[in-house]
């Protein structure tokens, strides 16, 4: 495995990051992508998902919408 600074010097095409967090931390984890997205001089996006609750609800959806976001919901 390359140290930190080795990596600075590379490039690459396309990079996925994906990771598990608990509901109650999503925002937590949310606002600290939101504030590096402005020093990334290339495509950036985040997704989250989420389970459905059994009366159709997205939890994960009202937890962006209080924090500014706005989810896009696909069914």
């Amino acid at each position: 495995m390359k140290k930190r600074s080795q990596l600075l010097d590379e490039r690459v095409i396309s990079a996925n990051m994906a990771f598990k967090t608990p509901l109650g931390r999503c925002a937590e984890v949310v606002k600290p992508l939101e504030k590096v997205s402005w020093h990334i001089t290339t495509i950036f996006n985040a997704g989250v998902i989420s389970r459905v609750d059994e009366d159709g609800s997205i939890p994960a959806a009202k937890i962006l919408e209080d924090e500014g976001k706005t989810p896009l919901n696909l069914g």
